[in-house]
């Protein structure tokens, strides 16, 4: 069962979203990790999941069925939606799947970028990433059948839709009969062939560092890299650092906490401060115009919360 960040999907994500995090969840290894709408760039993907040994990979999910389908090609894609609380159905034109999980990927790969201790420093591939960064498209709402079924009211979709990085809702129904090891294996089928290379397993450093990159509310501290903190057999760049961040539970409590009034109880020494200023951040980030009060019992706690949360909140 892999990690999820956060623990369930918002109430307001699509049907498609709330199935395929499900299968997620319960299908894909236990040392993968999966973000739901990370918020590491101002447009933010379906899921970013990540293996230590495999890389990162950008999902879009799309929940579209064939008949919304109106006109495609490579770039866009026309979307009728049906009538409904006595609305008139509606056009849109979106961005193809592909396209938008492509233009999620660079978006999040210069942040990758800017961390010296995940770049590769070999001379055939300097200034690359040390692992592969992947993207696909989920059609939650369609069967690969039907990219193949006549539709005379339809345009043809099997052109549009056959990349190795675009896989169906029965494709990912299988998935939940599959062994961990097979189910590794679609996982590795979904990155794009340019994205695709072997690599020494990441580090737990350079995870965290992905980590903090991936939702930076969770960033503890910076701190130098060491050669544990290195995959490659390379010598490790002389600038590295590497980010600390919460732990996993810490990440998605804060997350998850909710709105209201909150008691976090615990010992000297087990995060609780982590915890609040990392909520405040969080909650920065997505209500930039919001006024967040934290207050405590003594200048020098007071002082090392407002080092720790600026420029995040004021």
């Amino acid at each position: 069962m892999a990690e999820m960040i956060p623990d369930s999907v918002r109430k307001e994500a699509s049907r498609g979203e709330k199935e395929l995090f499900a299968v997620f969840r319960d299908v894909l290894p236990d040392d993968f990790i999966v973000w739901h709408e990370p918020n590491a760039t101002t447009s933010r993907p379906d899921f970013v999941i990540l293996s230590a040994t495999h890389g990162l990979l950008v999902v879009e999910a799309k929940g579209w069925s064939k008949g919304m389908i109106k006109q495609a090609d490579s770039k866009s894609v026309l979307i009728e939606w049906p009538a409904a609380n006595n609305s008139p159905a509606r056009q849109q034109i979106s961005d193809h799947p592909l396209e938008q999980a492509e233009n999620y990927k660079h978006a999040l790969m210069d942040k990758l970028k800017a961390e010296p201790i995940l770049l590769n420093n070999n001379p055939n591939h300097l200034g690359k990433l040390c692992f592969p960064l992947g993207r696909c498209a989920v059609m939650t709402g369609m069967q690969r059948s039907e990219l193949l079924q006549a539709d005379l009211l339809g345009p043809e979709l099997s052109t549009v839709f056959s990349d190795e990085s675009i896989v169906f809702a029965d494709d990912i129904e299988q998935w939940k009969d599959l062994s961990d090891r097979d189910v590794t294996r679609q996982f590795w089928d979904l990155f794009d062939k340019r994205a695709k290379f072997r690599f020494p397993a990441l580090t737990d450093d350079q995870i965290q560092t992905i980590r903090a990159v991936l939702n930076p509310s969770t960033q503890v501290k910076r701190i130098p890299a060491t050669r544990k903190s290195w995959n490659l057999p390379t010598p490790m760049p002389v600038d590295a650092t590497v980010i600390r961040t919460l732990d996993l539970a810490q990440e998605k409590a804060a997350k998850q906490m909710g709105e209201g009034h909150r008691i976090v109880s615990g010992v000297a020494g087990s995060g609780k401060t982590l915890l609040l200023t990392s909520r405040a951040k969080w909650l920065a980030e997505n209500n930039p115009e919001r006024k967040i009060l934290i207050t405590c019992f003594n200048v020098t706690l007071a002082a090392y919360i407002r080092s720790v949360v600026t420029p995040a909140t004021s």
